[in-house]
């Protein structure tokens, strides 16, 4: 969740809002924009870890705010028109921290939401699930969590109006280990299951009904494993550099069966290169690029195209400032173009995914649209294209080289056993929120 806010703080950045400009928040196409959005008022943060969902007439998304709300971080919540004017906004939280890490959309065009609390549980945290309906309506709120600290980093809707829910827990082994829960329409637990060691980052549903998981363990090692819709482990691999450090940040499930790993490898950090390695779908190393030239790039979404190849969404530090950056891939892993999207100050991208009429949504935060246009400070940024690659932004080309990585993959099944906590129902107040809206151009 604070990936990005500790860039900014490394750079020398302040981490504050000022208060902003009125944007327009009407009367875009909806087929390319660019919009920010920050809190009025000093002294706030904004994390733009959740994922855009689409509903009926628009999107869902979810944020974290510490200027907002009732305590020192609530998670936000902003349901979007078609072209991203706000139609409403609003925090839930208690007296400490609570916030949001990702989300999904329901069967029902509604939401789910998870992320961790301290508000409502014992001072370690508990993993947090929050369910809305189609006009983002609060259904139910839940903790889940033992005696130690608990995490929520993902979250996919099942048909039947349930999720499964992947995070880490604290409280089984004395040790972080992923856990997975299985929830029914209302949070009730279906199932819940702890996974050997290690921090989840991700998780992805499979088209047979499947969930691949993947986690970062100790000393930047990757694991991935899979389990079918009863948490029961299928498989589970190692994929290690024999030099460098490598996270993941994402898995997209293809359309040949395999996955599309992306994330960031870097052999001297801090300098890392973005990383996009594919699967086949028996689990074999189709390729595997890093795409970088000396700064820092970490890839952070991807989408497969109709026609084939990928497009995967980055964030390009090139010794000078922060941009958001794009790369059309083929079906080999080579760049068919690549450029940077942004402003004269730090701008990041931090999710993307495929619009309902073919274009692209990339989610990230600004400073140097909305809020952040009087000083360098985050707003959560959301730009779209249209189906033919255009946006309001200029694109400036770069002309990165990508090489081969050799990433070998190792056997490595998870330990697996069910776990018995119960999950409780959480008082957060769903509080009206009033957020600026700054539109470019």
């Amino acid at each position: 969740m604070r990936r990005a806010l500790l860039l900014f703080a490394a750079l020398g950045l302040p981490a504050c809002f000022r208060d902003p400009a009125p944007g327009s928040v009407s009367g875009m196409d909806p087929s390319r924009w660019s919009r920010a959005y920050g809190p009025a008022g000093d002294g706030a943060e904004m994390s733009s870890r959740g994922r855009l969902v689409s509903r009926a007439s628009g999107y869902f998304t979810v944020a974290t705010t510490n200027s907002l709300g009732a305590g020192l971080e609530d998670g936000l919540t902003l349901t979007l028109s078609a072209d991203g004017a706000l139609e409403r906004a609003s925090t839930l939280g208690g007296a400490a921290q609570d916030y949001f890490w990702s989300a999904d959309g329901t069967s029902d065009g509604g939401l789910v939401a998870v992320g961790g609390t301290h508000s409502f549980s014992d001072p370690d945290g508990d993993l947090w699930v929050v369910r809305r309906d189609a006009a983002g309506v609060l259904l139910w709120q839940r903790a889940f969590g033992g005696a130690e600290g608990e995490h929520g980093a993902a979250v996919r809707a099942t048909p039947d109006g349930g999720c499964v829910v992947a995070g880490h827990s604290a409280s089984f082994l004395g040790a972080t280990s992923p856990w997975l829960l299985r929830l029914d329409a209302a949070g009730g637990i279906v199932w819940q299951k702890r996974y050997s060691l290690g921090e989840v980052w991700g998780m992805e549903a499979s088209s047979d009904g499947g969930f691949v998981v993947f986690v970062n363990k100790g000393n930047a090692d990757i694991w991935l494993f899979k389990v079918d819709a009863d948490g029961d482990a299928l498989w589970g691999v190692d994929l290690e550099l024999a030099a460098g450090h490598e996270y993941l940040h994402g898995a997209l499930p293809t359309s040949d069966g395999g996955l599309l790993l992306f994330g960031k490898h870097g052999v001297s950090p801090p300098n890392y290169d973005a990383w996009v390695v594919k699967l086949k779908a028996d689990g074999t190393i189709a390729w595997q690029f890093a795409y970088g030239d000396g700064g820092w790039e970490e890839a952070v979404g991807a989408v497969e195209e109709p026609a084939g190849g990928y497009v995967v969404a980055a964030s390009r530090f090139d010794g000078a400032q922060w941009d958001g950056w794009l790369l059309r891939l083929d079906a080999a892993g080579g760049i068919a173009s690549q450029a940077t999207y942004g402003g004269p100050n730090v701008d990041q991208f931090e999710h993307l995914r495929r619009a309902p009429d073919g274009g692209l949504l990339c989610q990230g935060v600004t400073a140097s649209f909305g809020t952040g246009m009087t000083g360098n400070v985050p707003d959560l940024w959301i730009l779209k294209f249209n189906a033919a690659g255009d946006c309001p932004l200029t694109p400036v080309p770069t002309s990165v080289v990508p090489y081969a990585t050799a990433a070998a993959l190792a056997a490595a099944p998870p330990l697996v056993d069910d776990t018995l906590v119960a999950g409780m129902n959480t008082t957060a107040v769903d509080t009206p929120a009033s957020v600026s809206v700054d539109t470019k151009p």
